[in-house]
């Protein structure tokens, strides 16, 4: 099964997604930011605040993939908060096995 939706980007750390998959352990997870997007993101865990502790970032256009290899294990979308350019538009898929 395939989940994933659109994530409005804001200038605060938010959640990737608090929706009825936002629990579901994904084998896959990608995120892929706009290439209209006005400037890069970063992701990380609940600690994130900024650039300084995220624990990688995506540029316009670019994307971002995780991977296990362990079934029913994995991300969690509820696991993954963004901040970046408030009103940038982030796509985000999972794998769920």
């Amino acid at each position: 099964m395939i989940i994933g939706a659109p994530h409005t980007v804001s200038a605060t750390p938010t959640v990737l997604t608090s929706g009825s998959n936002s629990t579901t352990p994904c084998r896959a997870l990608s995120l892929r930011l706009d290439s209209g997007a006005a400037g890069r993101v970063y992701f990380g865990d609940s600690n994130l605040t900024g650039a300084s502790d995220a624990f990688g970032f995506i540029e316009p256009g670019e994307s971002f993939g995780y991977s296990s290899f362990l079934p029913a294990s994995g991300m969690r979308p509820n696991e993954v908060y963004i901040v970046g350019e408030a009103g940038d538009t982030l796509y985000w898929v999972g794998w769920v096995s």
